[in-house]
């Protein structure tokens, strides 16, 4: 980032010692003091930070600040324990001077509050109304304070931090999203500074989990008072802000649908009757043999209520009515599909699980508006067998979620380097994949029906349509529904 975008965006730097002074404090006014401890000025906390100041804050009324100067540290652990015997969270700090410490806590009423400070008295803790923050300089100026309980910044923070509540993060990452990368875990590899796309990531990723709005999230990580949105700020100086975050919304979305997820009970049998309803369409493509053995799938885990289960090939069989070689070949079809998923094989069963990606996450905001813009679909013709088939469409996916080279999709797909090369090479021949500057980049004006044209596979998957169609007409088969199922073998549950 220029030097410019810096001084008229107005960033400060991410730091553990503004953090934590900013959460602590009754307003923003750090109180400047020299080497002997006397007041010499006002500035604001990011100004004292920036300049590495030694200063004190006056804390906020809800938070109890104590200082002890006795050496014996057993003192400092009785005084912990019965703050925490209470019910608070206190944070720990050593001042910067051998034997002294601070101890912080949050949310106490009055009457603990008179309790802790009079409990705090016979410990040789007193109770402050302005202290210097985790992470400043002593007034020595040699050395400076650091966290002992709990040593991680952004824990200690989360502590001290009284949430908000119409924000929708966690308090976590609402310590993120306020004040940047305080601990290193956002780090680059290797080299030195932050690596703000994943810390952009991460937070969409909350946003998600909690149900925050794609358009709520871009308002806080637009707005210049929160760190953590120094990178969208950025890409709103190029107009690319929202089409960024776009793609970055779309790409942690497609990671939480593809965890497989575990319910028993009731919640179990809501999500299993809700995935297999909605697995209609992507079953009319598949074959008669296809649909009765999902359906088997659907009555192992109904009866043991759970949406994980083990299930043989011979039990699978043997519910559906066909022969295990027939229920091996539709396994295969069902998890390319979608509709199903395999954790773990052993020779006599497999730990099987119901795809429940349509009752996840659904998009909460609406699509951005692009002109003849490709959608990659699995089932498109220009995917089918005699095309680019399934590898060439799980390529272009990925290259469209951010992978660049051949070694990168090697390791996030784990198809070997040959086959990669092979297909890689096949998608930039048809122009759906180019490669600039040793980069591979997707073609979104690529026309899909027109790779299919060239492959001669244009209409195949609606042909194939008909005819399963025609045959589940002419040869129609009585499903067996979930309290039929028979429950002669044992069926394990998953661990």
């Amino acid at each position: 980032m220029s030097n410019s975008y810096r001084n008229k965006m107005a960033v400060t730097e991410p730091s553990p010692a503004m953090a934590l002074a900013s959460v602590i404090a009754r307003d923003d006014t750090a109180w400047v003091i020299d080497s002997n401890n006397d007041f010499v000025g006002y500035k604001t906390i990011p100004q004292a930070v920036a300049n590495d100041n030694s200063f004190f804050v006056k804390v906020a009324d809800d938070v109890l600040a104590f200082d002890c100067d006795d050496d014996d540290d057993s003192n400092a652990r009785k005084f912990v324990s019965f703050i925490r015997e209470l019910g608070g969270n206190p944070v720990v700090v050593a001042s910067g001077r051998d034997g002294h410490c601070h101890v912080l806590v949050r949310g106490f009423d009055h009457v603990a509050t008179g309790a802790v400070k009079a409990e705090g008295k016979t410990f040789g803790f007193d109770a402050k109304t302005g202290i210097r923050p985790p992470f400043t300089k002593h007034r020595s100026g040699v050395s400076r304070s650091s966290l002992l309980e709990p040593l991680d910044p952004v824990d200690a923070a989360v502590l001290l931090f009284v949430p908000d509540a119409s924000c929708g993060l966690t308090a976590t990452y609402q310590i993120i999203l306020k004040y940047g990368n305080i601990n290193g875990h956002f780090n680059k590899q290797g080299e030195p500074g932050t690596d703000r796309s994943e810390m952009v990531y991460a937070l969409v990723m909350n946003a998600l989990r909690n149900g925050v709005p794609f358009e709520k999230l871009l308002a806080m990580l637009l707005n210049p008072k929160n760190i953590g949105g120094e990178l969208i700020r950025e890409k709103q100086e190029r107009n690319d802000a929202r089409t960024y975050l776009d793609r970055v919304w779309i790409a942690a979305q497609k990671e939480l649908l593809a965890l497989p997820i575990d319910l028993y009970g009731a919640p179990a049998l809501k999500t299993i009757a809700h995935a297999s309803d909605a697995a209609g369409p992507l079953l009319a493509t598949l074959n008669a043999t296809a649909n009765v053995v999902f359906q088997a799938h659907v009555a192992i885990a109904t009866r043991i209520k759970r949406v994980r289960y083990h299930a043989s090939v011979r039990e699978l069989a043997g519910l559906a009515g066909v022969g295990t070689n027939a229920v091996m070949k539709a396994n295969k079809s069902l998890v390319e599909a979608g509709l199903i998923g395999n954790l773990e094989s052993t020779t006599a069963t497999s730990l099987w699980f119901i795809e429940c990606k349509t009752t996840t996450i659904t998009r909460e905001h609406p699509p951005i508006e692009k002109e003849n813009v490709v959608v990659l679909h699995s089932g498109h013709d220009a995917f089918r067998h005699g095309a680019l088939r399934n590898n060439g469409f799980r390529i272009a996916q990925a290259i469209t979620q951010g992978c660049q080279t051949t070694k990168e999709l090697e390791a996030v797909l784990g198809i070997h380097r040959t086959t990669v090369k092979r297909n890689v090479d096949c998608l930039i021949d048809v122009e759906l994949v180019s490669e600039v500057d040793g980069k591979l980049v997707f073609n979104e004006k690529a026309s899909l029906d027109d790779i299919a044209e060239q492959f001669g596979t244009a209409g195949k998957g609606a042909r194939q349509k008909a005819h399963f169609e025609r045959e589940r007409a002419a040869f129609p088969i009585s499903y067996p529904s979930p309290d039929w199922a028979p429950n002669t073998e044992t069926n394990l549950l998953a661990s």
